[in-house]
Protein backbone atom coordinates (compact mmCIF):
# COMPACT_ATOMS: atom_id res chain seq x y z
CA UNK A 1 0.00 0.00 0.00
CA UNK A 2 1.67 3.48 -0.81
CA UNK A 3 1.89 6.02 1.97
CA UNK A 4 -0.91 8.95 1.67
CA UNK A 5 -2.17 10.94 5.19
CA UNK A 6 -4.82 8.50 5.66
CA UNK A 7 -2.40 5.33 5.81
CA UNK A 8 0.91 7.05 6.63
CA UNK A 9 3.81 4.11 7.16
CA UNK A 10 3.70 2.88 10.89
CA UNK A 11 6.97 1.07 12.41
CA UNK A 12 6.19 -1.09 15.25
CA UNK A 13 9.50 -1.57 16.83
CA UNK A 14 10.09 -4.59 19.45
CA UNK A 15 11.96 -4.31 22.21
CA UNK A 16 13.86 -7.24 23.34
CA UNK A 17 15.93 -9.10 25.86
CA UNK A 18 16.15 -12.87 26.46
CA UNK A 19 12.21 -12.44 25.27
CA UNK A 20 11.95 -15.91 23.53
CA UNK A 21 9.14 -17.30 25.89
CA UNK A 22 6.82 -14.68 24.48
CA UNK A 23 7.72 -12.76 21.41
CA UNK A 24 6.37 -14.99 18.89
CA UNK A 25 3.37 -14.15 20.39
CA UNK A 26 3.94 -10.20 20.59
CA UNK A 27 5.50 -11.04 16.70
CA UNK A 28 2.36 -12.44 15.49
CA UNK A 29 0.18 -9.73 16.84
CA UNK A 30 2.21 -7.23 14.66
CA UNK A 31 1.18 -9.73 11.50
CA UNK A 32 -2.19 -9.28 12.56
CA UNK A 33 -3.04 -5.87 12.44
CA UNK A 34 -5.64 -4.23 10.18
CA UNK A 35 -3.73 -1.57 9.52
CA UNK A 36 -1.64 -2.85 6.35
CA UNK A 37 1.62 0.35 6.23
CA UNK A 38 3.28 -1.41 8.42
CA UNK A 39 7.20 -1.79 9.03
CA UNK A 40 8.46 -4.01 11.16
CA UNK A 41 11.88 -3.83 13.41
CA UNK A 42 13.11 -5.75 16.02
CA UNK A 43 15.78 -4.28 18.29
CA UNK A 44 17.28 -6.56 20.47
CA UNK A 45 20.01 -5.78 23.29
CA UNK A 46 22.24 -8.99 23.59
CA UNK A 47 20.02 -11.41 24.41
CA UNK A 48 21.85 -14.34 26.09
CA UNK A 49 18.85 -16.92 25.52
CA UNK A 50 17.59 -17.90 21.72
CA UNK A 51 15.55 -14.65 20.91
CA UNK A 52 17.53 -13.49 18.02
CA UNK A 53 17.19 -16.54 16.30
CA UNK A 54 13.29 -16.73 17.10
CA UNK A 55 13.13 -13.29 15.18
CA UNK A 56 15.20 -13.86 12.72
CA UNK A 57 13.35 -17.18 11.55
CA UNK A 58 9.67 -15.51 12.08
CA UNK A 59 10.72 -12.48 9.93
CA UNK A 60 11.92 -14.56 7.23
CA UNK A 61 8.68 -16.01 7.15
CA UNK A 62 6.75 -13.28 7.55
CA UNK A 63 8.58 -10.13 5.64
CA UNK A 64 6.25 -10.03 3.25
CA UNK A 65 3.48 -8.82 5.31
CA UNK A 66 5.45 -5.83 6.15
CA UNK A 67 6.57 -3.06 3.45
CA UNK A 68 9.81 -3.70 5.38
CA UNK A 69 11.66 -5.58 8.00
CA UNK A 70 14.56 -5.15 9.88
CA UNK A 71 16.65 -6.93 12.76
CA UNK A 72 18.64 -5.10 14.86
CA UNK A 73 21.27 -6.76 17.34
CA UNK A 74 24.29 -5.51 19.53
CA UNK A 75 27.53 -6.92 20.86
CA UNK A 76 26.49 -5.97 23.80
CA UNK A 77 23.85 -5.43 26.96
CA UNK A 78 22.77 -1.27 27.32
CA UNK A 79 19.67 -1.44 29.02
CA UNK A 80 16.27 -0.83 27.48
CA UNK A 81 16.87 2.99 26.98
CA UNK A 82 19.78 2.69 24.17
CA UNK A 83 18.39 -0.25 22.99
CA UNK A 84 14.74 1.66 21.80
CA UNK A 85 16.62 4.69 20.78
CA UNK A 86 18.49 2.22 18.04
CA UNK A 87 14.96 1.33 16.83
CA UNK A 88 14.20 4.82 16.58
CA UNK A 89 16.90 6.02 14.69
CA UNK A 90 17.00 3.31 11.82
CA UNK A 91 12.31 3.93 11.60
CA UNK A 92 10.87 5.12 8.78
CA UNK A 93 7.92 5.54 9.44
CA UNK A 94 6.19 8.57 10.32
CA UNK A 95 5.01 7.24 13.86
CA UNK A 96 6.51 4.68 15.55
CA UNK A 97 4.96 2.16 18.32
CA UNK A 98 7.25 0.52 20.80
CA UNK A 99 6.52 -2.75 22.24
CA UNK A 100 8.11 -5.06 24.80
CA UNK A 101 8.84 -8.69 23.22
CA UNK A 102 6.65 -10.31 25.99
CA UNK A 103 3.40 -7.72 25.38
CA UNK A 104 0.60 -7.68 22.74
CA UNK A 105 -0.55 -5.37 20.27
CA UNK A 106 -4.87 -6.18 20.01
CA UNK A 107 -5.72 -6.29 16.23
CA UNK A 108 -6.93 -2.70 16.38
CA UNK A 109 -3.65 -0.78 17.67
CA UNK A 110 -2.62 1.02 14.77
CA UNK A 111 -5.50 1.59 12.73
CA UNK A 112 -7.51 3.32 16.22
CA UNK A 113 -4.41 4.93 16.70
CA UNK A 114 -4.02 6.13 12.91
CA UNK A 115 -7.74 7.40 12.58
CA UNK A 116 -7.12 9.19 16.05
CA UNK A 117 -4.45 11.29 14.92
CA UNK A 118 -5.41 11.47 11.38
CA UNK A 119 -8.41 13.73 12.49
CA UNK A 120 -5.55 15.81 14.71
CA UNK A 121 -2.78 16.70 13.10
CA UNK A 122 -1.28 18.54 16.55
CA UNK A 123 -1.15 15.09 17.81
CA UNK A 124 2.63 13.97 18.59
CA UNK A 125 1.90 11.92 21.97
CA UNK A 126 -1.32 9.71 22.12
CA UNK A 127 -2.42 7.08 24.96
CA UNK A 128 -4.96 4.61 25.44
CA UNK A 129 -6.14 2.35 27.93
CA UNK A 130 -4.54 -1.25 28.25
CA UNK A 131 -5.71 -4.76 28.87
CA UNK A 132 -3.75 -7.20 30.76
CA UNK A 133 -2.86 -10.68 30.53
CA UNK A 134 -1.10 -13.21 32.42
CA UNK A 135 2.19 -15.43 32.19
CA UNK A 136 -0.41 -17.88 30.13
CA UNK A 137 -2.00 -15.35 28.03
CA UNK A 138 -5.23 -15.04 30.01
CA UNK A 139 -7.01 -11.86 30.62
CA UNK A 140 -6.44 -10.77 34.16
CA UNK A 141 -9.14 -8.05 35.58
CA UNK A 142 -7.47 -5.10 36.48
CA UNK A 143 -8.87 -1.74 37.67
CA UNK A 144 -6.89 1.02 36.03
CA UNK A 145 -6.27 4.46 37.87
CA UNK A 146 -9.17 6.63 36.09
CA UNK A 147 -6.39 9.21 34.68
CA UNK A 148 -8.57 10.34 32.09
CA UNK A 149 -8.69 14.02 33.06
CA UNK A 150 -5.04 14.65 32.67
CA UNK A 151 -5.80 14.49 29.38
CA UNK A 152 -7.48 17.53 29.16
CA UNK A 153 -5.15 19.61 30.54
CA UNK A 154 -2.35 21.74 28.67
CA UNK A 155 0.93 20.66 28.40
CA UNK A 156 2.20 22.72 30.90
CA UNK A 157 0.02 21.59 33.56
CA UNK A 158 0.36 17.83 32.50
CA UNK A 159 4.21 18.71 32.93
CA UNK A 160 3.19 19.74 36.55
CA UNK A 161 0.69 16.87 37.32
CA UNK A 162 4.11 14.68 36.25
CA UNK A 163 6.64 15.96 38.09
CA UNK A 164 4.68 14.34 41.03
CA UNK A 165 4.11 11.22 39.59
CA UNK A 166 4.27 9.15 35.86
CA UNK A 167 0.33 8.90 35.33
CA UNK A 168 0.49 6.84 31.84
CA UNK A 169 0.25 3.79 30.53
CA UNK A 170 3.86 3.62 28.76
CA UNK A 171 3.05 0.52 26.71
CA UNK A 172 0.14 2.04 24.83
CA UNK A 173 1.98 4.97 23.56
CA UNK A 174 1.95 5.85 20.08
CA UNK A 175 4.38 8.66 19.28
CA UNK A 176 5.04 11.28 15.82
CA UNK A 177 8.99 10.06 14.82
CA UNK A 178 9.53 14.10 13.84
CA UNK A 179 8.89 14.73 17.59
CA UNK A 180 10.74 12.15 18.75
CA UNK A 181 13.98 13.09 16.56
CA UNK A 182 13.45 16.51 17.14
CA UNK A 183 13.70 16.02 21.35
CA UNK A 184 16.89 13.65 20.83
CA UNK A 185 14.89 10.73 21.37
CA UNK A 186 15.18 9.01 24.88
CA UNK A 187 16.97 9.96 27.40
CA UNK A 188 20.06 7.74 28.00
CA UNK A 189 21.04 9.25 31.09
CA UNK A 190 19.31 6.29 32.45
CA UNK A 191 19.48 2.75 30.98
CA UNK A 192 16.28 1.34 32.62
CA UNK A 193 13.92 4.44 33.10
CA UNK A 194 13.01 4.89 28.84
CA UNK A 195 9.53 6.25 29.55
CA UNK A 196 8.98 8.75 32.05
CA UNK A 197 11.75 11.26 31.10
CA UNK A 198 10.43 11.22 27.76
CA UNK A 199 7.10 12.52 29.04
CA UNK A 200 8.55 15.12 30.90
CA UNK A 201 10.96 16.52 28.44
CA UNK A 202 7.79 16.64 26.07
CA UNK A 203 5.49 18.34 28.24
CA UNK A 204 8.59 19.97 29.05
CA UNK A 205 8.82 21.15 25.65
CA UNK A 206 4.84 22.24 25.35
CA UNK A 207 4.08 18.86 23.52
CA UNK A 208 0.41 18.06 25.00
CA UNK A 209 -0.16 14.35 25.59
CA UNK A 210 -3.85 13.10 23.99
CA UNK A 211 -5.82 9.78 24.93
CA UNK A 212 -7.82 7.46 23.19
CA UNK A 213 -10.29 5.79 25.00
CA UNK A 214 -10.17 2.45 24.05
CA UNK A 215 -7.84 -0.35 24.87
CA UNK A 216 -5.05 -0.78 21.92
CA UNK A 217 -2.55 -3.06 23.59
CA UNK A 218 -2.05 -6.12 26.16
CA UNK A 219 -0.03 -5.90 29.22
CA UNK A 220 1.80 -8.62 30.45
CA UNK A 221 1.71 -9.56 34.13
CA UNK A 222 4.66 -11.98 35.28
CA UNK A 223 7.25 -12.74 37.65
CA UNK A 224 10.10 -11.83 35.23
CA UNK A 225 8.84 -8.78 34.06
CA UNK A 226 11.52 -6.12 34.88
CA UNK A 227 8.76 -3.39 36.35
CA UNK A 228 7.72 -6.35 38.71
CA UNK A 229 11.59 -6.55 40.23
CA UNK A 230 11.83 -4.80 43.99
CA UNK A 231 13.72 -1.29 43.43
CA UNK A 232 17.41 -2.13 42.86
CA UNK A 233 20.01 -0.02 43.91
CA UNK A 234 20.85 0.94 40.29
CA UNK A 235 17.18 1.91 39.25
CA UNK A 236 17.33 3.64 42.67
CA UNK A 237 20.55 5.79 41.21
CA UNK A 238 18.51 6.55 37.91
CA UNK A 239 15.37 7.80 39.86
CA UNK A 240 17.61 9.94 41.52
CA UNK A 241 19.11 11.00 38.09
CA UNK A 242 15.72 11.71 36.79
CA UNK A 243 14.84 13.49 40.05
CA UNK A 244 17.44 16.17 39.91
CA UNK A 245 17.50 16.26 35.75
CA UNK A 246 13.99 16.92 35.58
CA UNK A 247 12.13 17.54 38.99
CA UNK A 248 14.69 19.79 40.72
CA UNK A 249 14.70 22.67 38.70
CA UNK A 250 10.43 22.90 38.57
CA UNK A 251 10.00 22.53 42.50
CA UNK A 252 7.16 25.10 43.57
CA UNK A 253 5.44 25.61 46.74
CA UNK A 254 2.78 23.12 45.81
CA UNK A 255 4.89 20.25 44.95
CA UNK A 256 7.70 21.15 47.76
CA UNK A 257 6.66 18.35 50.24
CA UNK A 258 6.07 15.72 48.22
CA UNK A 259 9.55 16.47 46.26
CA UNK A 260 11.25 16.76 49.45
CA UNK A 261 10.24 13.13 50.58
CA UNK A 262 10.74 11.30 47.51
CA UNK A 263 14.77 12.99 46.96
CA UNK A 264 15.26 11.76 51.13
CA UNK A 265 13.43 8.72 50.35
CA UNK A 266 15.92 8.10 47.20
CA UNK A 267 18.92 9.44 48.75
CA UNK A 268 18.39 7.94 52.69
CA UNK A 269 15.85 5.68 52.53
CA UNK A 270 13.62 4.59 55.94
CA UNK A 271 15.03 7.43 58.44
CA UNK A 272 12.50 9.22 61.06
CA UNK A 273 12.38 12.53 58.67
CA UNK A 274 11.24 10.80 55.74
CA UNK A 275 8.18 9.22 58.06
CA UNK A 276 7.38 12.16 59.12
CA UNK A 277 7.03 14.15 55.72
CA UNK A 278 5.43 10.76 54.74
CA UNK A 279 2.48 11.66 56.85
CA UNK A 280 2.26 14.82 56.03
CA UNK A 281 2.25 14.13 52.19
CA UNK A 282 -0.32 12.04 52.75
CA UNK A 283 -2.70 14.66 54.12
CA UNK A 284 -1.31 17.01 51.54
CA UNK A 285 -2.70 14.27 48.70
CA UNK A 286 -6.30 14.54 50.84
CA UNK A 287 -6.61 18.30 49.65
CA UNK A 288 -7.43 19.31 46.32
CA UNK A 289 -4.58 20.85 45.42
CA UNK A 290 -3.17 17.10 45.47
CA UNK A 291 -6.56 16.51 43.12
CA UNK A 292 -7.28 16.81 39.44
CA UNK A 293 -9.11 19.97 38.68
Amino acid sequence: MPENIEHPIVSIIVITYNSSKYVLETLESAKAQAYQNIELIVSDDCSTDNTVEICRNWIKKNENRFIKTELITNKQNTGITPNCNRGLFVASGQWVKFIAGDDVLLENCISSNIQFVTNNTSISFLFSKMKYIDETSKLVVKVEDDNSELYEFSAKKQFKKLIIRNWLNAPSAFLKKETLIGLKGFDESTKFIEDYPLWLKATKNNFKLFFLSAPTVSYRLHSEAFSQIALSEKIKKELLIVFLKYKFPNISISNFIYLLYEYLTLIEGKIKLTKHLKKISRLLRLRKAYRFK
